[in-house]
């Protein structure tokens, strides 16, 4: 008699979706508040929150390199209780209204993260083969509940912040936090963790002398982090430098290789400058599309304001939306055997988040006598950046794997991260570049709107062009890595 073996998802999994969904309301709050908060309550200029938020994003982006360095050289378990830890109590620092405080508290936010998000992934992905045919809609449950619980703290932290006050949304946050972890504690003994033939399984090891290294790294991390966050411009700087450096490391690896190798490994570099390209601009709305809706667009509906942080939660909230449209579109294409090339992928995500901002110019163009904008641009611009991120977001591992040579890989998927802390340094440049406004000017629309429509539509308009210049040297892309390509030209040649 055949029996047909029942596939499901492994123990655990759920247990992950929902301890990132409660892990990400701390991100999520941060990013909503961190700008409206320095400004109102601690008197910082705007020019200088921009400045500190980029140093924050940036720094937080490039944490994860740390923190996976030390799960995978000591624990995962151990790095995710720290970093839970560590990330909690750094959130009651930020709530206390000093900017000292502050710095401190997101310096261990940024560290007490990066030892958990990184981590959290590699145990996810512990729970599967890698030929698991359910692997990837496991993650994709678990990306689900990271914008689940991004949404929800989105839509929540404006209400918070107007009726409780700000240390409330951030202790609010530090609570989730310690229920992320009680969570992930009580039911890890449960979890099925994938066990390769001839590979040692994975053994927690929650051992005293395991949780000293980290903690070592903490005591070292958290006070250089806390000094670039007040030197915020030297902060940016460095990071940009660094990542200069790191384009010049791969161009350096690339010309040691040979053929497909080396064609490949330039074809990634030029691809992490899209990425970087686009994530600049998507770090634009934490902090100066932020302020353009606090002081620039009609919130009101009725006799109800919605909250400037709320309207961040837009972001998951289209993603949760489109993400199951875009998931099916591509699956269908799969089934016709047909695939979006990575290189046009690129194109469609960098070209809506520059439509994303050229819309808000157009929005600025029909505002009111009073110079408000109408909520309704806001919606688009959001929906477009979003419908960028699904474009280019889940491709980075994939393209690592696609273009780089497997002794390289581990490398090549740190500098890509690192990418996205060189967008985040960028970004606020590009931000404080909007800052041109007096201080007693910057919440009349009337002043302001042309100065946010100057650079908005700059900035779109740049960002378009990058999307139609990689569909124009598409031929280009082709002929520079693609193997097919080169064997035919080769067979030709001896022929």
């Amino acid at each position: 008699m055949n029996q047909t073996k029942k596939i499901s998802y492994p123990k655990g999994l759920f247990t992950m979706a929902c301890v990132n969904a409660l892990f990400m309301p701390s991100l999520s709050m941060t990013n909503a508040l961190l700008v409206l908060y320095i400004t109102s309550q601690l008197q910082v200029s705007v020019k200088h929150a921009y400045l500190i938020y980029a140093a924050f994003g940036s720094l937080f982006y490039s944490s994860s390199l740390l923190g996976g360095y030390l799960g995978g050289r000591f624990d995962y378990k151990v790095a995710i209780i720290c970093g839970c830890l560590l990330a909690g109590f750094g959130g009651c620092l930020v709530a206390i209204p000093s900017l000292t405080f502050v710095f401190w508290g997101l310096s261990c936010f940024i560290i007490g993260s990066g030892l958990v998000v990184p981590n959290l992934n590699c145990i996810t992905g512990r729970l599967f083969s890698k030929d698991d045919p359910l692997r990837d809609s496991g993650f994709t449950i678990a990306y689900i509940g990271v914008n689940v619980g991004g949404f929800i703290a989105s839509i929540s932290s404006g209400f918070i912040a107007n009726y409780l006050g700000y240390h409330a949304a951030f202790i609010a946050s530090y609570l989730l936090l310690l229920l992320c972890l009680i969570i992930f504690l009580i039911n890890f003994k449960r979890f099925e963790f994938y066990q390769a033939p001839h590979v040692r399984p994975y053994l927690p090891q929650v051992t005293f002398k395991n949780f000293l290294p980290i903690i070592f790294a903490i005591i070292i991390a958290v006070p250089v982090i806390a000094f670039l966050l007040n030197h915020a411009v030297l902060s940016n700087t460095l990071l940009i430098t660094i990542g200069i450096i790191m384009a010049i490391i791969i161009v350096k690896i690339a010309l040691n290789e040979k053929g497909v190798a080396r064609r490949k490994l330039f074809g990634f570099l030029i691809f992490i400058f899209f990425g970087i390209a686009f994530w600049a601009l998507y770090m634009l709305a934490p902090s100066a599309l932020t302020i353009f809706i606090q002081n620039n667009v009609d919130r009101q509906i009725g006799n109800f304001i919605i909250p400037t942080a709320s309207v961040y939660g837009l972001n998951p909230f289209f993603i949760i939306t489109l993400g199951s449209l875009t998931s099916w579109f591509f699956f269908r294409m799969s089934k016709k055997n047909k695939t979006l090339p990575l290189r046009l992928k690129f194109a469609a995500g960098i070209s809506c988040i520059g439509l994303g901002y050229v819309i808000l110019v157009l929005g600025i163009a029909a505002h009111d006598n009073l110079g408000y904008i109408a909520f309704l641009w806001v919606i688009l611009s959001y929906f477009l950046q979003t419908l960028g991120e699904l474009f280019v977001g889940p491709i980075g591992n994939s393209m690592v794997g696609s273009l780089v040579p497997a002794r390289l890989e581990g490398m090549m998927m740190g500098v890509w991260q690192l990418s996205t802390g060189v967008a985040g340094a960028i970004s606020g440049f590009l931000a404080s570049a909007t800052a041109k406004a007096p201080s007693n000017k910057i919440t009349e629309p009337l002043f302001t709107n042309h100065i946010f429509a100057h650079f908005f539509g700059l900035y779109g308009l740049v960002t378009i062009g990058v999307g139609l210049l990689i569909v124009l040297l598409t031929p280009q892309f082709k002929r520079l890595w693609d193997e097919d390509y080169h064997k035919l030209a080769d067979s030709r040649k001896m022929a």
